[in-house]
């Protein structure tokens, strides 16, 4: 199963009216592949763009790639499965089979998640971001049931934007193992990342000394 995409939009409407039926969907520039991948996943030859983004606030300009795919029916499966405009404050998340829940959060991870190495503790540690706490406490009850340590907090004070952190070696060495086992396809950013320092989650078992550990930014 294709990892779920950060979705971009979904519909479009004038005058509350709705006129055409749209999915769109940018990443960053770094991950095209995974655009590539899910045209593939979907048989299409829809032309991939890319352009130039200045976030307001930030004075880093960002090269991002886009692809969007004109289809009401496509539009309408996605709506039914609880797909929604300006989804980010109210998504709720959705009732799975229970071996779909790994491969759906794996999605909302490559979209909306993040993985770093705590200069502290030196150990990986990884977040998920969302304008949803219900969301968020949905996800942190599953977590607790796969004995992941997690907590939620606002990203910046006064701010509507949460974060859910997960603490802990063994949490880390669950979470990504749930994620992870059985997946054929997922972000190759993060992945890679984490491949590269997973020793990072072992190295207090096995007695390493903290300088031996290598430090390789976050992804």
């Amino acid at each position: 199963m294709l990892s779920i995409l950060k979705i971009k939009h979904i519909g479009f409407k004038k005058n509350n009216v709705e006129i055409n039926y749209v999915m769109g969907i940018e990443i960053s520039i770094k991950d095209i592949d995974h655009l590539k991948k899910f045209n593939e996943s979907i048989s299409g030859n829809l032309d991939i763009k890319t352009r130039d983004r200045k976030i307001e606030g930030y004075s880093n300009v960002y090269g991002m790639a886009s692809i969007r795919v004109y289809s009401k029916e496509f539009v309408k499966n996605l709506q039914k499965q609880g797909v929604m405009e300006n989804k980010s404050l109210k998504i709720c998340f959705p009732s799975l089979e229970k071996e779909l829940i790994p491969h759906f959060i794996r999605g909302f991870y490559d979209g909306d998640g993040s993985i770093s190495i705590d200069k502290r503790s030196q150990q990986l540690r990884c977040n998920f971001t969302s304008g949803s706490k219900e969301f968020l406490n949905d996800l942190k009850n599953i977590f607790l049931g796969q004995g992941i340590r997690c907590y939620i907090g606002s990203t910046y004070k006064n701010s509507n934007s949460y974060t859910l952190g997960i603490t802990g070696r063994d949490s880390t060495i669950n979470f990504t193992n749930f994620i992870y086992q059985d997946a054929s396809l997922f972000l190759e950013r993060k992945h890679n990342f984490y491949l590269s320092n997973i020793h990072l989650l072992e190295y207090i078992r096995k007695g390493w000394n903290k300088t031996n550990a290598s430090i390789c930014g976050n992804a």
